[in-house]
């Protein structure tokens, strides 16, 4: 049997319409997702940009003054007092060794801490240009199809055009 052209037309267009329809939801799915991608990285860069300049601003400073007033709190004790006769004269290192090991490590975590946060906004900012390099892509991408499908489209409108 031959096929009928207006027949033909009609499941053509239904098929169309179908196509788009998938088309637009998945697009409209591509772009909740990358919103969605984009916000969440925006404010994991945002929240490390806040974390490094809370401590540089509120943390460090703080961090400094203790470690200053701890070392001269060390220098004026008096290490002669209140000795038993014979004994060594403890050093004033040795008499807040533990309180300083305290202070030391507290600022080696700090530091620790902001590295992680400097870590976490270079991984953020990295897959905020990965996605965006995606989008892009895909974009292109889409753009080279749908102009291959109008040279198709314009080529069967010829070949239709054509017959007798």
């Amino acid at each position: 049997m031959k096929p009928n052209p207006q027949n033909l037309n009609q499941f053509t267009d239904e098929t169309g319409a179908r196509v788009f329809d998938e088309i637009a939801k998945h697009q409209r799915k591509m772009r909740a997702l990358t919103g969605l991608a984009c916000t969440f990285g925006i404010l994991a860069v945002v929240a490390s940009i806040l974390i490094i300049a809370g401590y540089l601003v509120l943390y460090l400073p703080k961090q400094k003054q203790l470690m200053q007033d701890f070392g001269a709190r060390i220098e004026r004790i008096d290490s002669t007092a209140t000795l038993p006769p014979g004994a060594q004269s403890p050093s004033p290192r040795d008499r807040y060794d533990f309180p300083h090991i305290q202070v030391i490590m507290m600022n080696a975590v700090s530091f620790g801490g902001m590295l992680v946060a400097v870590a976490v906004g270079l991984l953020a900012a990295g897959t905020l240009t990965v996605l965006a390099l995606i989008v892009v892509s895909r974009r292109a991408t889409l753009d080279q199809i749908n102009a291959s499908l109008r040279q198709i489209t314009e080529q069967m409108k010829l070949l239709q055009n054509a017959r007798p």
